[in-house]
């Protein structure tokens, strides 16, 4: 469907969009649509008519889409979570973006996050992140 609505929107805009950066792909793929398929029209409408190269990004969206994929528990201003608990849910989001944006690699994470990578696998350690991501580091 984006890519069918990419297609229709850029044709009617004159537009030559080729597609969707993996983060705003995620960033759709979270979102929850409460206007359901129309919705997804009406963002890729926009998303494309602000669009200003060939490959819509998360700075292409409108912004309650990318607050909206967020967990809830990160929203600062629901008190419905603990301290601990938010810290702990920041912390992972935190780690795992770091890691993501590494491609799994632990010795960039840490470096992304400004941390040594020992304190990087401890903190995984915590959290319960140890199995998802090796250490690709090690290679």
């Amino acid at each position: 469907l984006i890519r069918h609505f990419i297609a229709k929107f850029s044709s009617e805009n004159s537009k030559s969009i080729e597609g969707v950066s993996r983060e705003a792909l995620d960033t759709l793929m979270e979102y929850h649509y409460p206007g359901n398929i129309r919705e997804l029209e009406n963002l890729i409408e926009s998303a494309v008519v602000l669009c200003r190269g060939d490959i819509i990004s998360t700075e292409d969206l409108p912004a309650g889409v990318k607050t909206a994929s967020e967990p809830e528990i990160l929203n600062f201003k629901n008190f419905g979570h603990g301290y601990s608990e938010k810290v702990m849910a920041f912390e992972t989001a935190m780690l795992n973006e770091a890691l993501k944006k590494s491609s799994g690699n632990q010795s960039k994470a840490a470096d992304f996050l400004g941390i040594s990578e020992r304190h990087l696998r401890s903190r995984m350690k915590k959290i319960g992140l140890v199995n998802k991501y090796k250490n690709r580091s090690e290679k």
